[in-house]
């Protein structure tokens, strides 16, 4: 087994998806760019979605999750396509 296979074995049995990287790279530079635009901009807009309207302290019991003063948005979030 040569030194390139060895490494793609070890890959392998530590749960690294192969294919996956193959996919990726198989992509132009500009579409794993707009992958990754669309991706960044899903993820401003889910951590924005959540707007808390008290502090955890103002909780009565801050150990409850969501805090019960709490509310989501009433948003949509438009996945990419």
């Amino acid at each position: 087994m040569t030194q390139s296979e060895r490494a793609l074995e070890d890959a392998r049995q530590a749960g690294i998806d192969l294919d996956l990287l193959d996919t990726i790279q198989s992509l132009s530079i500009a579409e794993r760019w707009r992958q990754h635009d669309a991706a960044a901009n899903l993820a401003d807009k889910l951590a924005t979605a959540y707007e808390p309207d008290a502090s955890p302290s103002d909780c009565s019991n801050p150990n409850e999750s969501p805090c019960p003063n709490s509310r989501l948005k009433n948003q949509r979030v438009q996945l990419p396509p």
